[in-house]
């Protein structure tokens, strides 16, 4: 082979090399793979606050990571239809030798021959009814759609995490109580039974006592146990290690209420930052352009062509001798369909049926954030004026109790009076703590539903 042949082999040496993957770059070293777990020990503090547990779990929730990585790839699909616009370029080559074993040939395309060859094409569409560009758009609004899913991930998992906090606080509260009214109790039962040794006070009365104690005591387990759930829920949503112990902690239920903004801020913010209704908006867009798409297929498409090609054949017959073709062309081609079986037709019915639906979709979008917005707002007003009445029930509830303890003191009250005004204290303590709760959670609500992310639920202005 001579050493017009050379040609080939060096393109061949490029598409080899263009395969093969570097493990190593000059320079550098190589990066170590990642362990197991999403977080070493020395991130992550011994306590969280609200908002430290909000931005870990936005950094380390693998379901956050997950959308994070479906906006990368939407990135990609938009590069990838933006590639649609630049020509193609393309190399053909081959090698390729050709043995003829009849007696007598008079064509000269099947002597016996060694031939190399070659080629390059360049294709650069020029009109494809639009296709291209409303590809290369509807890539960017998938775009869009798949950043305002990530948006719309980070805010319920902040509402989840917010939710989960704030139920802890109170359960927290909770135990708290029940252990004071098994204080109580354990101090009413000694009081019982030094009544009873005396032949003051009945046996009915201490087996009362006993029994509203026990179920104190059963009261505190259960309330336990709840903690436990919600904290192991947390541990979750933060992604931390299963071994980790932490603590969360915060003054969200001894903050002064403050008041909120107008609650007409709310509703427009969640008209122009609810990553749902976006993303509804979006879809509409999105059927707009796959209408245009379908009625692409009625138009011709016209594509710029060029090419070179090279061929050497080295002739081996009695007295051998060499051809060598090279050729270039350039030429515009165009293309029209006008019959595909209603395929284009029918697609472009779907596209306009699918259009519609995206619409009707919105609408319905728009008027459930609307009430959600609505209804976090009548959640927190009533937890406001729930709190006032829990205040004012503890009091009471307080000052009964003190009571019924002095009137058994004096031998004129029953043992039935102090466990009533007992049992009352302990869930007018609880309601006081729900009240504090649902507030908040009311709050968290309200930011979720305007699309606003608020990490330790501080008022805003």
């Amino acid at each position: 082979m001579n050493k017009k042949s050379f040609p080939i082999l060096f393109l061949a040496a490029a598409l080899l090399l263009s395969f093969s993957y570097p493990t190593f770059v000059s320079g550098e070293e190589p990066v170590p793979a990642p362990t197991g777990d999403s977080a070493t020990t020395s991130d992550i503090p011994p306590i969280f606050s609200l908002e430290a547990a909000v931005q870990r779990g936005l950094e380390a929730n693998p379901r956050v990571e997950a959308y994070e990585h479906g906006v990368d790839a939407a990135e990609s699909r938009l590069k990838s239809a933006r590639g649609q616009f630049l020509p193609r370029l393309s190399a053909t080559a081959g090698i390729r030798r050709l043995n003829n074993r009849s007696d007598e040939e008079f064509n000269q395309d099947y002597l016996d021959q060694n031939t190399v060859s070659y080629g390059f094409r360049l294709s650069q569409p020029l009109f494809a009814g639009l296709r291209i560009l409303n590809s290369w758009r509807k890539a960017g609004l998938e775009a869009e759609v798949s950043e305002a899913r990530l948006r719309m991930q980070q805010l319920d998992l902040t509402h989840r995490i917010q939710v989960y906090f704030l139920e802890l606080l109170r359960v927290r509260e909770d135990l708290r109580a029940a252990r004071a009214a098994v204080e109580r109790l354990e101090t009413q039962l000694k009081a019982a039974e030094a009544w009873f040794k005396v032949e003051m006070r009945p046996r009915l009365e201490v087996l009362q006592t006993k029994a509203e104690l026990e179920a104190a005591r059963n009261r505190v387990v259960t309330i336990a146990n709840a903690e436990q759930v919600l904290m192991t829920r947390l541990h979750v949503l933060l992604d931390l290690p299963r071994d980790r112990n932490v603590q969360y902690d915060d003054d969200l239920l001894v903050r002064v209420p403050v008041a909120l903004p107008d609650p007409e801020f709310f509703f427009e913010s969640a008209r122009k930052q609810r990553p749902d209704l976006e993303m509804a908006r979006k879809s509409v867009e999105i059927a707009e352009k796959d209408k245009s798409l379908a009625k692409g297929g009625f138009v011709p498409r016209v594509n710029l062509d060029a090419g070179y090609n090279y061929s050497d054949m080295d002739y081996r017959v009695d007295k051998p001798y060499e051809v060598e073709r090279k050729y270039w062309s350039v030429g515009i081609n165009a293309e029209w369909e006008f019959f595909s079986g209603g395929r284009d037709y029918y697609e472009t019915r779907r596209s306009i049926q699918v259009l519609s639906a995206q619409e009707a979709q919105e609408r319905e979008t728009e008027q459930t954030v609307m009430a959600e917005v609505r209804e976090a707002l009548l959640g927190h007003a009533d937890a406001l004026v729930l709190i006032e009445g829990a205040r004012e029930a503890l009091e009471a509830a307080r000052e009964a109790y003190d009571a019924a303890q002095s009137r058994y003191r004096a031998g004129v009250g029953t043992i039935t009076d102090i466990l009533n005004t007992q049992d009352q204290l302990t869930r007018a303590e609880t309601d006081l703590t729900r009240a504090k709760a649902d507030r908040f959670a009311a709050m968290a609500d309200l930011y979720r539903a305007a699309g606003i992310l608020n990490p330790d639920l501080r008022p805003i202005r």
